[in-house]
């Protein structure tokens, strides 16, 4: 078939041209510019933007209400909250709350004119994905403290004639206002950081740590004095101090507090004060507790900063000598221990150089001719023959550098023969000469300062008669002694026979050694009255007061040691030497002493960090001036760690003592690292404190009081054995036993003797009894020697007491106490106040030993400290806080306020009459762990609770 004939897939012409006509029609269409819009489109269209703008406003305000009413803080897995960010949460809630907002108020804005309409509106938000479409379509941005910027992006507007669309365009509106929601929530979250804060930021740790402060101190220095008070701190004042701290961080964040939370601590505050009951409790208690200063404009606002000041207690200064320090080093001085002695130093001083001067000359001669040589006689040569001897001579005594002189004769004999031949025979002839020569021979003394005593000019041989004889004695002995005087003194003719410088060793005067103790003993009695004065709270920290003690004495240097300005003697300077030698040994042991306090604190330090207890108290917080909160609320108003109701406990409390007593861990990590080793036994002061507080209790007996009895009783004895090992020597046996039992029974019983021997009064009444017989230098050193015995003694093994038996027997007391008896008393350190209670009660007062002793060493109590360790976890059911910077008329008064709380929030954005899930609000919960530290001065029983429970725990810890 040809091309021509087949007709199979033909078109006709005339269609193809009309379907070409008609696409070049269109396609001219969509190319030509658009028709020109009517004025009143754009009019309409502007009339309902505005419409808009007031809606969106109304409704960010609606939902900055909302939001704040109920925050958002944690998105819900489910439903809208999964369309919200874990991370600005109540912000993105903010902005979704506004998306919903402004699409249901956007249907209300509309705008017409002579049948032409204009409306604006968004997309709607049904489910989480178009929910994360709203967000994207919101964004606030903050401009100034308390005003932001929100922007809402693609507003639809729609212009239509007769319901006929002529007209649509999107725009973006941003409206910039106060959103009091954020302002709220913003500060609302800074109170919450602050009471969750930790000491290094402001906060409620740090608040609690500035109140707790002066409770301690003021309480603890009370207990030191005499009042009968069992816990320093107890959990009452923590309770009392955490809820003041709490409404602190109010007043600092918004510049408001709840007043009835004010009011709930000045409640609390009269109640603590009333079971503290002790002189000043009330006062003390009321100066830490925040308080507005001036007059108050409304409820809660505060108008200035508390004025509370730390109790004076806290700065006090205490006296520190160097007491043992300087017995101490007297006696090892005297008994020649660590270091050369005092005996030894003096012989030092009593050394001398002699030597032999030698002069001559002659004062006679005489001479014999020979005779006549023979006759004929052959001359054949000659013999010289001389010879000396010592003839006569004497002893006198010298002066001055001339210790003796020998005043002689030495005869020099000289013989000529001459030899001659005559007949054979063999004949001579002698001539003699003798010679006279008048010899002296100098026994000479030098004196060469051994550089022991501060330098001064004295004679060239500045010794006694005694001492003078004794060297002329020893140097004839050693340069001209024998046939040495006659030898020197002939070779004197010569010109020689004098000697070089020979040392001699003296024996000093029993006077001279018995003067150096006395007067080195002033010296030492002179440096017992020097002190310092230290900051009681900085020697458990920085003051060091043994390098204090050293610095203040060598100040005093010259005129402690009162060298004169030339020496008369050798004596004069062995005094010199020995006080000079002593001062040094005291300074150099004080020197020695300096690390070991710094071991002590340091070891100290650790404990507290390792606690996180501030060795300062802290800065407290102040109010903010900024008014932009009107009010607060919370409920409770006031945490009760114990309410009286069935309710929850709203805070939980729980405080540590560290040393509640003198050994445990914390003291034994402490004296483990200054000495080196740990301990299982305690001080015979700590066993006698319990045993006394034993006995002040008729009630109180058993096995462990009668053990602990038995072994304080052993100790007592071997503190007594060695104070008669000290006087035995001078004394004899039966005498040194005679004067310590007499001395011993003038205290009746076990406690009060070991009493006595911790604190000195044993030592001191049996220096008192030493018979009349005793010189006074040696009654000096005894005296010394006893108390130097009965420091030292407490620290050794075999008067140290078991800390199990301790413990045990200490336990036994404060299982038999009366915490009301405890704690109450009318006057804080005052002897009379305590024993009118203990005499209206027909009660005593327990008194155990407490807190840690610093420095851990014989004779260096320089201070008692303690610590606590505190903690507080409570929760607020609900906090509310208003202000007033809401649209007027837009919420009651005017106002919109904040609430947090443990709720969940729902949104119904589809308006089904479903609320959705979104989120959940939360209640405002804290925790806080802080500590506080005091130190008293040495002595008496210390500071600590004596409650016998180290860790006070409230009922909901």
């Amino acid at each position: 078939m040809t091309f021509v004939a087949d007709r199979r897939g033909r078109v006709p012409f005339a269609f193809i041209g009309a379907v070409l006509l008609l696409t070049s029609s269109l396609y001219a269409a969509s190319v030509a510019p658009p028709a020109t819009t009517e004025p009143i489109v754009d009019e309409v269209g502007s009339d309902a933007q505005i419409e808009a703008r007031l809606a969106l406003d109304t409704a960010i305000r609606d939902a900055d209400r909302a939001a704040a009413a109920e925050p958002v803080l944690e998105p819900s897995p489910r439903g809208l909250g999964r369309a919200l960010p874990e991370n600005d949460t109540f912000e993105h809630a903010l902005e979704l709350r506004i998306a919903g907002a402004a699409e249901t108020a956007l249907q209300e804005a509309e705008a017409g004119r002579a049948g032409v309409k204009a409306t604006v509106s968004l997309p709607p938000v049904r489910d989480h994905e178009s929910a994360r479409a709203a967000l994207e379509r919101v964004s606030i941005e903050p401009v100034t403290a308390d005003r932001y910027r929100v922007t809402i992006r693609d507003l639809r507007v729609t212009v239509t004639r007769h319901d006929r669309p002529i007209d649509r365009f999107r725009y973006n509106e941003t409206i910039t206002m106060e959103l009091p929601s954020l302002s709220l929530h913003d500060r609302t979250s800074r109170y919450e950081e602050r009471l969750n804060a930790g000491l290094a930021q402001p906060g409620l740790a740090r608040d609690l740590t500035a109140r707790l402060f002066p409770i301690v101190w003021a309480r603890g220095y009370a207990q030191y004095g005499g009042a009968p008070i069992q816990n320093v701190l107890a959990n009452r004042h923590v309770e009392l101090m955490a809820n003041d701290a709490a409404v602190a961080q109010q007043a600092a964040v918004f510049g408001q507090a709840d007043p009835a939370g004010r009011r709930g601590v000045s409640v609390a505050a009269m109640d603590v004060a009333t079971r503290d009951a002790f002189t000043g409790a009330e006062e003390m208690l009321k100066s830490q507790v925040s308080k507005p200063r001036g007059d108050q404009k409304g409820a809660g606002e505060v108008e200035g900063s508390p004025s509370v000041s730390l109790p004076s207690v806290v700065d006090n200064e205490q006296s520190v000598d160097a007491n043992h320090t300087a017995d101490e080093a007297f006696l090892d001085y005297v008994a020649g221990h660590d270091g050369p002695g005092l005996e030894s130093t003096v012989d030092d001083v009593y050394r001398a150089d002699v030597r032999v001067e030698t002069r001559s000359r002659p004062i006679d001669t005489e001479r014999v001719a020979a005779e006549p040589p023979p006759s004929n006689g052959t001359y054949l040569g000659r013999t010289l023959h001389t010879d000396e001897w010592l003839a006569d001579g004497h002893w006198e005594s010298g002066h001055g550098s001339t210790l003796r002189t020998y005043e002689g004769q030495v005869i020099e004999e000289r013989r000529v023969t001459k030899w001659w031949v005559q007949n054979g025979s063999l004949a001579l002839t002698e001539a003699v000469d003798h010679t006279t020569h008048a010899v002296e021979l100098t026994l000479s003394c030098r004196y060469q300062p051994p550089g022991i005593a501060p330098d001064r000019p004295d004679d060239r041989c500045p010794f006694g008669a005694e001492v003078r004889e004794q060297l002329a004695e020893d140097g004839s002995d050693r340069l001209l002694s024998g046939s040495a005087l006659s030898n020197r003194a002939q070779a004197a003719v010569d010109g020689d026979g004098e000697s070089g410088w020979e040392p001699i060793d003296l024996d000093p005067p029993e006077t001279v050694r018995n003067r150096a103790q006395r007067e080195t003993g002033e010296l030492r009695r002179a440096v017992r009255d020097i002190s310092v004065s230290v900051e009681t709270r900085s020697v458990a920290s920085s003051t060091n007061p043994a390098r204090k003690l050293r610095k203040a004495i060598a100040a005093r240097r010259g005129a402690l040691l009162e060298t004169p300005a030339s020496y008369d003697s050798a004596a004069d300077r062995a005094v010199a030497a020995t006080r000079q030698t002593y001062l040094d040994r005291l300074t150099d042991r004080l020197g020695d002493r300096t690390p070991k306090v710094q071991q002590a604190q340091a070891a100290f330090s650790d404990q507290l960090q390792s606690h996180a207890i501030p060795s300062e108290p802290p800065e407290r917080s102040t109010p903010t001036r900024a008014p932009y909160v009107a009010g607060v609320d919370t409920g409770p108003a006031y945490l009760s760690a114990d309410p009286p109701s069935a309710t929850d406990p709203s805070i939980d409390v729980r405080n540590v003592n560290l040393f509640t007593v003198p050994y445990g861990d914390a003291a034994d990590a402490v004296t483990e690292q200054v000495e080196g080793v740990g301990s299982r036994e305690v001080t015979l002061r700590t066993a006698a404190q319990t045993l006394a507080a034993v006995d002040s209790r008729d009630s109180v007996s058993g096995r462990e009081v009668r053990a602990l009895r038995r072994e304080v009783e052993g100790s007592v004895a071997s503190a007594t054995a060695r104070y008669r090992s000290v006087l035995e020597a001078e004394l004899g046996s039966h005498e040194a036993d005679r004067v310590v039992t007499t001395a011993t029974n003038r205290y009746p019983d076990t406690a009060s003797r070991a009493l006595a021997i911790t604190d000195g009064r044993l030592a001191r009444a049996i220096g008192d009894s030493l018979p009349a017989g005793v010189p006074s230098h040696e009654r000096d050193r005894l005296r010394v020697a006893l108390r130097v015995a009965g420091t030292e003694i407490q620290s050794e093994s075999e008067v140290q007491v078991s800390q199990d038996l301790v413990e045990e027997a200490r336990v036994a007391v404060e299982s038999g106490s009366n915490p009301v008896v405890s704690e109450t008393a009318k006057a804080a350190g005052e002897k009379v106040g305590t024993a009118a209670w203990e005499k209206a009660t027909d009660s005593s007062v327990t008194k155990l030993p407490a807190g840690l002793p610093l420095l851990p060493m014989p004779g260096s109590w320089y201070a008692t400290a303690n610590a606590w360790t505190v903690s507080v976890r409570g929760s607020y059911e609900q906090v509310s806080v208003r202000t007033r910077r809401a649209a007027p008329g837009s919420a009651e008064n005017g106002t919109v306020k904040y609430v947090r709380e443990d709720s969940p929030v729902r949104l119904d954005l589809d308006r089904d009459g479903h609320p959705d899930r979104l989120g959940s609000n939360r209640a405002i919960d804290f925790e806080a762990q802080t500590g506080v530290v005091i130190v008293v001065p040495p002595g008496k029983t210390g500071v600590g609770d004596r409650g016998g429970d180290a860790i006070e725990e409230s009922p909901g810890w």
